[in-house]
C-alpha cells in the first residue's frame, strides 16, 4: 500500500468515526459518556482536517464522507454505544498503523519533512485511538480495558 492510499484509508476511517460519534452521541445516557463521545468526535474532526490538508497540499483529491455509515450492531442497551465507539477507534487505529507502516517504507516519494509529518500523525493517532478505545472500554470491561497492540487486527 502506497503512503497515499494508506492516508485515504485513514481520512476514511476518521470520516467513520466523525459520522459515527454523532451518530451514538443521543444513545450515551451519562453526562460524562455524552463528555467523552463529543471530545472524541472533536478529535476525529481535527485528525480528518489535517489529513484533507495533507492529501491537498499533495495534490490528491481526498476521499469523501459516504452519505451513511451502518454500525456492525444496533444500539440497544447500555452497552452498545461504548462497544460502538471502541470498535470506530479499532478502525482509526489499524488504518493509523498502516499509514505508520507505509511512510516507514514509502513506494513514492514525499519529501522527508512531508514524511517526517506523516509518521508524527499516524503515531499520534494510533495512541490517540488506543487511549480513547481504552477509555470506552473501563465504561463495559474495566477488567480488560486495554489492548496489547493497538491497531493490529
Amino acid at each position: 500500500m502506497t503512503v497515499t492510499e494508506s492516508l485515504q484509508s485513514l481520512l476514511a476511517a476518521e470520516h467513520a468515526a466523525v459520522f459515527g460519534y454523532r451518530r451514538l452521541g443521543p444513545h450515551v445516557t451519562d453526562s460524562s459518556g455524552r463528555e467523552l463521545a463529543r471530545s472524541c468526535e472533536a478529535a476525529h474532526r481535527a485528525v480528518r482536517d489535517e489529513l484533507t490538508a495533507a492529501l491537498l497540499a499533495a495534490g490528491e483529491v481526498p476521499v469523501r464522507p459516504l452519505a451513511d455509515y451502518p454500525l456492525a450492531e444496533p444500539l440497544a442497551g447500555p452497552l452498545a454505544a461504548p462497544q460502538a465507539a471502541v470498535s470506530l477507534e479499532q478502525s482509526c487505529a489499524v488504518a493509523a498503523r498502516l499509514l505508520l507502516l507505509s511512510a516507514a517504507t514509502p513506494t513514492a516519494a514525499p519529501t522527508a519533512t512531508q514524511l517526517k509529518r506523516l509518521r508524527v500523525t499516524a503515531q499520534s493517532e494510533l495512541s490517540d485511538s488506543a487511549v480513547r478505545a481504552t477509555r470506552w472500554r473501563i465504561r463495559y470491561e474495566p477488567h480488560q480495558a486495554t489492548v496489547a497492540f493497538p491497531g493490529i487486527g
